[in-house]
């Protein structure tokens, strides 16, 4: 980045933390020449066109329509907030309505992406003290750094006034997050409390949260007692996520919290005992060997559990427990005992995941008994299996003394239609349970091998310089074998409709170091009989961790059950600002190109138009630039 362009950003930082100066009126168009404030903006126009550009010498005035101060403040509202502190440089109307953002997210990479730590508490005190009781969103996270903490008190009751809306507060591990600061005005407009890393001690005497639907807590210190106090003052409360809560042993939710459907506990290493009263529980996630009792069973729909041996305790016992299941993950490091064929059924069953990886699987298991839950699951739509390991320890189909196939029960499956199974090996058992899933699925529609551990960056291009992700000589030897496999056994059961993708490392890697930087990208995809190279294999799923991926699957099933995707609902906001940029209002070279270069992320808007007149405006506004600092 040039020396100038590095000033300009600086400066448009300390613009936007610049005190607030009073709201200049705007003047209704009726005069033949515009009225201009001191920013060399003007409010009104000259003629009907939305907007206008006039030219003094090397001045430059834009011509604005006039909208009431409401309007301006809602549309700025609606824009990221760096973006509209960017457009808080152009005019005083500009920026006293960035003083009403309603949405403050601060933290080390919104405030300080190019500059060092210390201006970092600086710049909080500074947006804090001129938002004085307009956020309605606060999403503050000083990631427990030291020289934040004495200023965390001073920040917290500056910006949590009545009104407020949603607080995501990641702190310092020995602050104490003062129940003080959940005045009677705060409590009844508060609907969503997140706290991450601090301690938090609420007692009965609080008093109701009369709006508060969600309740996340990560690696706060609270006690089963202070939580269930809580609890008992949030009857509205929907959605409770634990995250390493590590001094709760026992936690009792209360039949009063009627709304709550949701529960999430993971990662809570105390946690033993969980009893829930609440009448209308659809989901829930554990990790651990944490005993549950369950008031009411039959409202539950989707269901994640973390624990060792996990995939033959549900077979054995969940379709008593929870028959309506229509979600579930299961993810395990440990299966010491085969699943068994059982005569119970999850009748609502549509989507399962199966995770049981780890560095090398016991070769006892047999993965051919998976196929119980295909028999017990006439609904199935979707299966999820990841069976990764760095060291496969089963008999290979490919070094069997063997050949033979075992053959399943008489069995034809009407609604499965898409399945998947990640780190996709040679082990015989497996490769049957894969061949028995393709005759029984009749309607079965995709089938995707990955020989490897999958991944969203598995392949990182050409034109960047990296490597490919290194997998090790074991991972890539077996990864031949399972492709040989896939060809000798799988591939001519495949029906002609059913799209088949082979997953195998790419092609890449001799010219990254060999195998020991083997490349984790391109697949193989068979259709009408031939096969095709593919650079990116859709709907790749990442190795994140136990816990992350089913967090991950959880989130992927809850959105399935709520019908909207995550660019749907960014859609909502992005298309108010597309509606914005086609009125011809111009927010000034690099404020407008940031805003079509958020959109054009999302795939929403940012077509080579768009850009090309951003950067002319980015042009034209240069020269001004210079100026500005003297304007304020």
């Amino acid at each position: 980045m040039s020396s100038v362009a590095v000033q300009r950003e600086q400066r448009w930082q300390n613009l936007a933390l610049a005190p607030a100066l009073p709201m200049s009126k705007p003047q209704l168009p009726l005069p033949p020449s515009p009225v201009s404030d001191k920013s060399n903006c003007t409010v009104g126009s000259t003629n009907n066109s939305p907007s206008e550009q006039v030219g003094h010498g090397d001045s430059l005035i834009y011509s604005l329509p006039y909208l009431p101060e409401d309007i301006w403040r809602h549309i700025h509202s609606l824009m990221p907030m760096s973006a509209a502190a960017r457009a808080a440089c152009l005019s005083h109307s500009f920026l006293n309505s960035w003083r009403f953002h309603p949405n403050l997210s601060l933290n080390f990479k919104t405030l300080c992406p190019r500059t060092s730590r210390g201006n970092f508490k600086c710049k909080i005190d500074s947006i804090l003290r001129n938002h004085l009781g307009t956020a309605k969103i606060l999403k503050l996270n000083v990631a427990d750094e030291d020289s934040t903490y004495p200023y965390i008190d001073r920040w917290l009751e500056v910006a949590v006034t009545p009104g407020i809306e949603e607080l995501t507060l990641t702190l310092h591990k020995k602050y104490i997050f003062a129940c003080s600061l959940l005045s009677d005005g705060v409590r009844d407009s508060i609907r969503c409390l997140q706290l991450t890393f601090c301690a938090f001690h609420p007692m009965a005497e609080l008093g109701p949260l009369r709006s508060l639907t969600k309740l996340h807590l990560c690696g706060v210190h609270i006690t089963g007692d202070e939580l269930e106090s809580l609890l008992l003052n949030s009857l509205v409360l929907e959605q409770l996520r634990l995250n390493v809560c590590n001094k709760i042993s026992f936690l009792k939710i209360p039949c009063v919290l009627q709304h709550l459907s949701c529960l999430s506990v993971m990662a809570c290493r105390r946690m033993q005992v969980i009893v829930c009263e609440a009448p209308n529980l659809s989901s829930i996630s554990l990790s651990g060997g944490i005993k549950f009792s369950l008031g009411e069973t039959l409202t539950m729909k989707v269901l994640s559990m973390i624990r060792p041996n996990v995939v033959c305790y549900a077979r054995a016992q969940l379709p008593s427990i929870m028959p309506n299941l229509e979600s579930m993950v299961l993810s395990s490091d440990s299966e010491a005992v085969n699943i068994p064929m059982l005569p119970t059924k999850f009748l609502c069953l549509k989507h399962l995941t199966i995770q049981i990886a780890r560095g090398t699987f016991s070769p006892s298991y047999d993965y051919f008994f998976l196929v119980s839950f295909l028999h017990a699951s006439p609904s199935l739509e979707t299966l999820y299996l990841d069976v990764c390991q760095d060291d496969m320890a089963h008999e290979s189909i490919i070094e069997s003394s063997s050949p033979h196939l075992r053959q399943l029960p008489e069995l034809s499956h009407d609604c499965l239609k898409s399945v998947k199974i990640l780190g996709f090996n040679s082990a015989k058992s497996l490769v049957e349970l894969t061949c028995g899933i393709v005759k029984a699925a009749v309607s079965l529609e995709r089938l995707v091998l990955d020989t490897l551990r999958g991944g969203d960056d598995r392949c990182c291009g050409e034109s960047n310089g990296k490597i490919c992700w290194p997998v090790s000589n074991a991972v890539l030897k077996e990864s031949a074998r399972a492709a040989i496999a896939v060809r000798r056994y799988i591939e001519d059961k495949v029906s002609p409709i059913t799209t088949l993708t082979l997953v195998e490392p790419c092609t890449r890697f001799k010219r990254h170091g060999g195998e020991e930087a083997m490349g984790l990208g391109g697949g193989r995809n068979r259709k009408e009989g031939g096969w095709v190279r593919e650079g990116d294999v859709e709907e790749t799923w990442g190795w994140m961790g136990m816990v992350q991926s089913a967090m991950v699957a959880q989130a992927k099933a809850e959105t399935r059950s709520s019908g909207r995707t995550s660019l749907e609902q960014s859609g909502e906001t992005t298309g108010w600002v597309t509606k914005v940029l086609e009125l011809g209002i111009d927010w000034g070279g690099r404020s407008q190109a940031f805003i079509l270069q958020e959109l054009s992320v999302l795939d929403v808007a940012g077509n080579a138009e768009a850009w090309q007149h951003a950067a002319r405006l980015d042009a034209s506004v240069e020269k001004h630039h210079a100026n500005m600092h003297t304007i304020w």
